[in-house]
């Protein structure tokens, strides 16, 4: 029902005020998303060693070598690896654009009423 059409308030209340009784309708949100992260910064200090301890005798195999430096294969190297070991120099996962959480459909009041009221006295002045 289109507001225009319930009743008016006469003069000697002029203050109208339209309640609903119930609702109709739905809303939800759009799906939220996340763009490709920026600023990611994260580095690892390795360490392969032979000793299951990550002890150093016998020697290590290597130490302290950037995660993204190096590949190595030990299935073709008479070396065993016995452990490894790795520390971060710099977690920092970055940031993504979000996007979504769009609100979709549409909710509207059902079952009108109109109140009518008189305007409030101004405040005396004391």
């Amino acid at each position: 029902m289109n507001e225009n059409n319930l009743p008016q308030c006469p003069s000697v209340f002029p203050d109208r005020f339209v309640f609903y009784r119930g609702t109709e309708g739905q809303v939800e949100c759009s799906p939220c998303t996340c763009g490709e992260p920026v600023g990611a910064k994260c580095n690892a200090k390795l360490s392969a060693f032979q000793d299951p301890a990550c002890g150093s005798v016998p020697p290590s195999l290597f130490e302290n070598v950037p995660a993204a430096a190096i590949c190595i294969d030990f299935s073709a190297s008479p070396l065993t690896l016995g452990a490894m070991e790795a520390d971060w120099i710099s977690n920092e996962p970055g940031t993504c654009e979000p996007s979504g959480g769009e609100l979709i459909g549409e909710v509207k009041g059902t079952d009108p009423r109109v109140f009518c009221c008189q305007t409030p006295p101004p405040p005396q002045n004391e």
